[in-house]
Formats: structure tokens, C-alpha cells, sequence
């Protein structure tokens, strides 16, 4: 991106009372192919962190986890934003001195990993392409590909049966593809930072690994998503495998 396109962005974000602007390397090159989009991601963002956020429906809800919450990108079929400010958080998880996750740190890991199993995973395990994030006064907004909407968690699959079985044939989806995707990585200092991926009981993180949905699980191709994880640890962990990889 050049030091033009950067000041371009950066005037963007002082004009909608941003506190800096991120972009990955991914983000760079969607600078250079579509500066617009730039614009329409940060006037959402800005209004998504608001104090007075918008009305329920004014954007496309797409999806929520723990901590964030995301939306249809405007004018966009295949990008959204994930939103994460003290509002987004779930009640069961909040905690007035909690540490909001660092989306900086998620964009830059996630975008890493999505290149090496782009490299080595045969196309079949993806990671969506983080693009960049915006932080404003009231949390952060991060700018990244949206997966297909004929795509859905292993772990929406297992809340939609009550069949024993075929939870268990699920869960071992699940196991199979962290498995596939720690190979994908194989030597890289990236396995440092992943950290989202067991739950309670040390159970896979099912609600990670997106599979087609009008496919059977074995045939599927898949989508992994939030591996880094949002305890202080794990933040540090990702951000450092980051640097490291960078400097290799």
C-alpha cells in the first residue's frame, strides 16, 4: 500500500473519531484493490462501538461468541465485521475488570495461519482473511472475509440433534480437523498461539470449525476461525508467535 493510500485511511479514520487503524498484509492489498471499502467498513464501525448504538436490524447480524458480536459488511456479499466493546460481551462471561481481546492481535495470527493452510492444507481447511481493525473509544471492529452462508459450526450441527451418536460422530469431526489443522501448520511457530481450542473438560472447541452444511462432514470443506483465545496468556502467546513468524 502506498504512503498516499495509508494517509487516505488514516484521514478516514480521524474524520469518524477513530484511535488508530490496523491494517494486515491482507488488508494492504485490499487497500490497493478497493480503497472504498475503507469507508463503508469504518462508518459501520464507528457506529457499531457507539454508546448509542444503532437499533437492532439497522445491520445484518451474521453471528456472536463470548465477546464479540458480527455483521454483514454493507454492500458486501463476502466481508463483515466482528464487533467487540463492554456490550458485546456475554453476561455469564462479564467481568468488570475483564480484558477485552486484542481483534489486532486475532487479525494478524489468524491471517498468518490462513496463508500457511492456504500452503499446505490443500484448499480444504481455510482460514477467512482478516483485513484489518479499528479502534474507537467505545471497543474495536474487525474487517475480515465473510464464510459462506451455506456454512455452519460443528458445534450449531451437535445443538441441532439429540442423537447421542451422531454427537459423538461431530466431536470427532471436530478432533479430526484441530488434528488436520496443527499438521497444516506443521514446524511453524504459529502452534504457540493457538489457544481457543479445547473448552470445558479439555472438549474441542466445536463452535471453531465450520463445515457445509448440505455435505457430509468427511466430504466438506472447512473453515476455522478464532483460534487464538482471549485470556491474557493466550493474547500474549499469539502475538508473540506473530513477531516471531514475521522475522523468520
Amino acid at each position: 500500500m502506498s504512503i498516499v493510500q495509508q494517509q487516505a485511511v488514516q484521514e478516514l479514520g480521524q474524520a469518524r473519531e477513530v484511535r488508530a487503524v490496523h491494517l494486515t498484509p491482507s488488508g494492504s492489498e485490499l487497500c490497493d484493490s478497493d480503497p472504498a471499502i475503507w469507508e463503508i467498513f469504518l462508518d459501520a464501525a464507528s457506529q457499531l462501538t457507539s454508546s448509542d448504538p444503532p437499533k437492532a436490524g439497522t445491520f445484518e447480524w451474521v453471528g456472536g461468541g463470548r465477546f464479540g458480536h458480527v455483521y454483514g459488511l454493507p454492500d458486501s456479499d463476502d466481508m463483515c465485521l466482528k464487533v467487540v466493546t463492554p456490550q458485546t460481551i456475554r453476561s455469564k462471561s462479564y467481568n468488570p475488570h475483564i480484558r477485552l481481546p486484542n481483534l489486532v492481535t486475532e487479525a494478524d495470527f489468524m491471517d498468518l495461519v490462513g496463508e500457511r493452510l492456504n500452503t499446505r492444507s490443500d484448499g480444504q481447511i481455510r482460514a477467512p482473511a482478516q483485513y484489518g481493525v479499528a479502534r474507537f473509544a467505545g471497543g474495536s471492529a474487525l474487517l475480515q472475509q465473510r464464510i459462506p452462508d451455506n456454512f455452519i459450526t460443528i458445534k450449531s450441527l451437535m445443538n441441532e440433534t439429540r442423537d447421542a451418536p451422531d454427537i459423538a460422530v461431530l466431536r470427532a469431526k471436530a478432533e479430526t480437523i484441530l488434528a488436520r489443522t496443527r499438521r497444516a501448520l506443521g514446524n511453524s511457530i504459529l502452534l504457540i498461539g493457538l489457544g481457543d481450542t479445547r473448552g470445558v473438560g479439555k472438549v474441542v472447541n466445536a463452535g471453531n470449525f465450520f463445515v457445509e452444511r448440505d455435505k457430509s462432514t468427511k466430504d466438506s470443506d472447512v473453515y476455522v476461525i478464532d483460534l487464538v483465545g482471549y485470556s491474557r496468556r493466550s493474547q500474549t502467546r499469539a502475538a508473540t508467535a506473530v513477531r516471531l513468524a514475521r522475522h523468520h
